[in-house]
């Protein structure tokens, strides 16, 4: 069985599409953990509603305490051998569970990362064919695709996982974004054997009050934040994968200097981003360098060695 983990917040608009998203898999043998986390529109009744209709539903209650709380409850009351997270303002395509199940059973794999589409009307969706060739890596080969960026995506809602690896790990409390980064990475620490999928299961509906849209407030540093605690605990844990980690806090650091310059939020909060901009100086990049994407080659360079010419061209 599958267990799907679903935190419920305001989403009376949406919850209906997504659960009946899962209702319409051409597999069946799934259960739904939905987390009321202290709604306080009609997403109660509605998910009362599918409860009623389908015992393979189970509605939680809890005060508002965030989605990672949620998340972490969910994930105590599954009894299936794999676990989804999904958005209550997502779907997926009708084959996925039924793909992903039929993966699993020839693979055994600790997890599976698929990819997503993004959605703005359902006119967008297009369906997916199960993939022919299934690569097993190992762990430390994810690992690396995940520190270097590359063909894994840090949402958890694109990853399917053994639940005997997910119920030793908790979502960090108190963050409000890259909350699942630092999730996927302990949980990439603790597999064994890994499929990256190209596949683009998972319809990520993009919203008019998405975080991306949102202007630039404290709660961006979170990015920072996980960042450094990857790099941290590489160092510690697993030194001979520091490049990696030191790339991807490069890249992180970069990412938000960038957003800061594009939403004119430098002089709001002038202390982090000099803290930002003075470690891209620190950084060593030789032996990293190829791993920059090519777009972002010249500003980094401009940063680490000529600040005050950066500086003038991003006035």
């Amino acid at each position: 069985m599958i267990s799907i983990v679903i935190p419920v917040y305001n989403v009376e608009k949406y919850v209906s599409d997504c659960l009946e998203s899962i209702i319409k898999q051409t597999f069946s043998q799934w259960e739904v953990i939905m987390i009321n986390d202290g709604s306080s529109d009609g997403s109660v009744a509605i998910c009362e509603k599918f409860c009623e209709q389908d015992d393979r539903f189970k509605l939680l209650e809890q005060s508002n305490h965030g989605v990672s709380v949620a998340r972490n409850a969910g994930i105590e009351l599954c009894r299936g051998e794999y676990v989804l997270f999904m958005d209550a303002d997502d779907t997926i395509l009708p084959n996925t569970l039924e793909d992903l199940n039929q993966i699993t059973q020839k693979t055994k794999v600790d997890i599976i990362s698929f990819q997503y589409q993004k959605i703005v009307n359902k006119s967008e969706i297009h369906e997916v064919e199960p993939p022919q060739e299934l690569h097993v890596i190992t762990g430390d080969e994810a690992l690396t695709l995940f520190l270097r960026e590359q063909k894994i995506g840090i949402s958890m809602c694109t990853k399917l996982v053994k639940r005997s690896i997910v119920e030793n790990i908790q979502f960090e409390v108190g963050r409000t974004s890259n909350e699942d980064k630092f999730y996927l990475f302990e949980t990439l620490l603790a597999v064994n054997t890994a499929l990256v999928l190209q596949e683009q299961y998972y319809c990520y509906w993009t919203r008019e009050n998405s975080a991306t849209t949102k202007p630039f407030d404290e709660r961006w540093f979170d990015v920072y934040y996980f960042a450094k605690k990857i790099y941290l605990t590489v160092c510690e844990k697993k030194p001979e994968f520091e490049p990696d980690a030191r790339y991807q806090l490069l890249s992180s650091c970069y990412f938000l200097i960038r957003q800061m310059d594009n939403k004119k939020a430098s002089k709001s909060y002038p202390e982090e981003y000099r803290k930002l901009c003075k470690e891209i100086r620190e950084f060593r990049i030789a032996d990293i360098w190829n791993n920059i994407m090519p777009q972002r080659r010249k500003g980094i360079l401009i940063l680490k060695y000529a600040p005050l010419l950066y500086k003038m061209m991003t006035k």
